[in-house]
């Protein structure tokens, strides 16, 4: 009974922070644009590379069905002897890249201006938390850099993973009791990536924050980030809970938003393919980047309240004020 009288009151603190966000998120709309850059460029390089795809797919359709295969790769081969189409590669490769960092360095203004904006005892104007951002962006980028060598050790098993199950179709017709064995192990496998993701995912959460709320360095903020997941493990599980509630119903409206997007859009690359493959792969580039734009405008206010909501919790973690709505 004692038990579930603390989960009561605990789960009412958790309301009580979700409330204070939605509050702030919506009294501080200026620093809706800060969520804009966010929503825009955490799904700018998975955007790119459906383009990427797309587009290369549209053109070898467009190829075969005039020419059988030998034809389409001889067509490939040509046009990759082309003057000035490695030239065009290249620079494309480098424009994406140029964008990706740009990208890169406005996410990490965004987060320390929010982070920020939320932990501050009075209200952040949008010039403040930008100012704060640009002169904190650069220790986001060495944050990010320190965090990519844990990243690669979380996901190293995937790539184990991925063998295994190579492994397992040419074991499929060999001894059951070597097929056994693989199965365990790719079992084993999945299990610890799923817990280490958890994991990962609570310690780079805290560790966006810690940076700012600590003023430590960006090793030093991994480590009391992990140490702040192991102690809080069960805080963290109750406010993911909670937040299950509003993420649903955010995902229900984005479908619905994004099904009234992909309709009209499909048409007109479907109306742009009658004009030829070049009309067809710049239409579909800029339907992308519209598609793009819309849905980071639409998802701003969300992906704001979302970071508060998590800023504010890991703050009161680390007895961190914060604003008080």
């Amino acid at each position: 009974m004692l038990l579930l009288n603390i989960l009561a009151i605990n789960f009412m603190d958790f309301i009580d922070i979700l409330r204070r966000a939605l509050k702030f998120t919506w009294e501080n709309k200026s620093l809706w644009v800060l969520g804009f850059i966010m929503a825009l460029f955490t799904g700018t390089s998975s955007s790119n590379i459906a383009s990427n795809y797309r587009n290369y797919a549209n053109q070898n359709s467009y190829d075969s069905s005039s020419y059988n295969n030998s034809a389409t790769i001889e067509s490939i081969n040509r046009f990759f002897q082309q003057p000035g189409v490695i030239l065009i590669i290249i620079l494309a490769l480098i424009v994406f890249l140029i964008i990706s960092l740009i990208g890169w360095y406005l996410v990490s203004i965004a987060r320390g201006g929010l982070t920020h904006a939320v932990i501050s005892s009075q209200k952040v104007k949008l010039n403040q938390a930008w100012k704060f951002g640009v002169t904190n962006a650069v220790r986001y980028i060495v944050l990010d850099l320190v965090k990519l060598p844990f990243l690669i050790i979380t996901m190293l098993p995937l790539v184990i993973f991925i063998i295994i199950i190579i492994l397992l179709a040419a074991a499929s017709t060999a001894a059951p009791i070597l097929f056994i064995l693989i199965c365990g192990v790719a079992i084993i496998l999945v299990i610890y990536m799923l817990i280490t993701s958890i994991i990962w995912a609570m310690v780079s959460s805290n560790a966006d924050r810690v940076l700012i709320i600590k003023n430590t360095t960006a090793l030093e903020t991994l480590k009391i980030s992990l140490s702040l997941s192991k102690k809080y493990w069960d805080k963290y599980l109750m406010g993911w809970l909670l937040s299950i509630i509003p993420n649903c119903a955010w995902a229900i409206i984005m479908f619905f938003v994004t099904l009234v997007g992909v309709i009209p859009a499909i048409l007109i690359i479907i109306t742009a393919a009658y004009a030829g493959p070049i009309v067809l792969i710049f239409t579909v580039l800029i339907v992308l980047v519209l598609f793009s734009l819309v849905m980071a405008v639409i998802n701003a206010p969300y992906i704001m309240f979302n970071y508060t909501y998590w800023t504010m919790i890991i703050a009161e973690l680390l007895g961190q004020p914060t604003i008080q709505n």
